[in-house]
C-alpha cells in the first residue's frame, strides 16, 4: 500500500495554485484589450423592447378601426364614429386602473401566438348597439351599478360584438400572418381579471366610439408584448408594405363602384349665337334668334366637353351618335 504523504500536496504547491486563481483571475478581464470596457446586466430584469416600432400596432390598429366600423354597419346597423389612439405601453397593474364595472372583459388567444389576452368593451356600446339592432335611435344606457350584469339578451349582443372584433382583428392581422381567436373567459370586474404579474409590460391599444348623443365610448385591447415578439420581424417588413393590400384594395374597389354610380347631365350644344346684354333684355315672345349651326354638335358632361356628334333620330326619339371624342386643341 501506498504512503499516504506521497499523495499530499506541499505547502508550497497549495500557495501557487492560490496565487493562480486569486490574483490573475481577479485582475485579467480582457487580456486582448487592457481598455475594455465592462456593462453590467441584472438577469432578473425582464426585456421592455419591443423589437419593432410602435407605428406597426398602430397602422394594424387602423386597420382594426375600418373593419370594425364596416362590421358594426353590416352586422349591427349601428354607424359610430370609430377612431384609435396610439398605443400604450404600461405595466399589467396599470391597464385597467380608471375602468368601473359594471364592463365586458374577456379573456382570449390569439392562436398561433402564445399568451392570454384582454378585451375590454365599454357597456355604452353593447347597449347602443342593442337599441340600434331593435330599431331604436341607439342612445347609450347611462350609468348603471357595479354589481349590475348583463341580460341573455344582451349576452347575444355582445357574441355578435365579438365575432365583429374578431374577425376584424383577422383581416387586419392578414397582411402580417394568418391569426385565429378563441376566447377562454367572461368577466364584469376589471379585479376579477388576471392574465399576467402586476410589473409584467403590456401593450394597451385604444378604440373609441363617438355616439349619436356625443357620449363617447371606448373598446380596449391589452396583450403582453411577449405575444409580439416571436413575429417582430414580421411586424417590421409586413405592415409598412402592405397598406396598399388586403383591405385597402377592397375600400378602393368599393369606392370606385360608388363613383361609377353617381349621376351626371348630359348636354348636347348644336350651336351658339353672340349677343349683346342690352339686345337679351329686349328680347319678346316669338323673337327669333339667328345662331352658327356646327358641323357637329359638341355632347357636354356637366359643364365640360366631352365629345362631337351627329344629331338624328332613332326610334322616333331625337338621338345623338357620338364621332370623335373632344380634344383641347380643339
Amino acid at each position: 500500500m501506498e504512503n499516504s504523504d506521497e499523495s499530499q500536496l506541499t505547502q508550497e504547491e497549495i500557495d501557487a495554485i492560490a496565487e493562480e486563481f486569486s490574483d490573475k483571475g481577479a485582475s485579467i478581464i480582457n487580456p486582448s484589450s487592457s481598455a475594455a470596457r465592462v456593462k453590467s446586466h441584472d438577469l432578473t430584469s425582464q426585456d421592455s423592447s419591443l423589437g419593432f416600432s410602435n407605428n406597426s400596432i398602430d397602422l394594424l390598429n387602423e386597420r382594426f378601426a375600418r373593419q370594425l366600423r364596416m362590421g358594426l354597419n353590416d352586422v349591427l346597423r349601428t354607424h359610430p364614429r370609430v377612431t384609435t389612439e396610439p398605443v400604450q405601453l404600461l405595466p399589467f397593474s396599470e391597464t385597467m386602473v380608471d375602468m368601473k364595472p359594471p364592463l365586458s372583459i374577456h379573456t382570449f388567444r390569439m392562436e398561433p401566438l402564445r399568451g392570454m389576452s384582454i378585451l375590454v368593451v365599454d357597456p355604452n356600446v353593447v347597449f347602443t348597439s342593442l337599441d340600434d339592432f331593435f330599431g331604436g335611435i341607439g342612445e347609450p344606457i347611462g350609468d348603471l351599478t357595479p354589481t349590475r350584469i348583463f341580460t341573455p339578451t344582451e349576452d347575444s349582443i355582445i357574441e355578435l360584438l365579438l365575432n365583429i372584433v374578431f374577425g376584424s382583428l383577422k383581416e387586419a392581422w392578414a397582411p402580417v400572418m394568418p391569426v385565429n381567436f378563441h376566447k377562454s373567459a367572461s368577466e364584469i370586474n376589471p379585479q376579477f381579471v388576471q392574465i399576467a404579474d402586476e410589473d409584467d409590460l403590456m401593450l394597451k391599444s385604444t378604440v373609441k366610439f363617438m355616439l349619436k348623443d356625443g357620449t363617447e365610448a371606448a373598446l380596449y385591447l391589452i396583450q403582453p408584448i411577449s405575444l409580439f415578439k416571436p413575429v417582430r420581424d414580421l411586424l417590421r417588413t409586413r405592415v409598412q408594405g402592405s397598406e396598399d393590400t388586403g383591405s385597402d384594395n377592397r375600400w378602393r374597389q368599393q369606392l370606385k363602384e360608388a363613383v361609377l354610380d353617381v349621376p351626371v347631365e348630359l348636354r348636347v350644344t348644336m350651336g351658339s349665337a353672340s349677343v349683346r346684354y342690352k339686345d337679351i333684355k329686349n328680347l319678346e315672345i316669338d323673337q327669333i334668334i339667328l345662331f352658327d349651326m356646327e358641323d357637329d354638335c359638341t355632347i357636354y358632361v356637366d359643364k365640360s366637353p366631352f365629345y362631337y356628334g351627329a344629331l338624328g333620330k332613332k326610334d322616333n326619339q331625337s338621338a345623338v351618335k357620338i364621332t370623335k371624342h373632344y380634344t383641347v386643341d380643339d
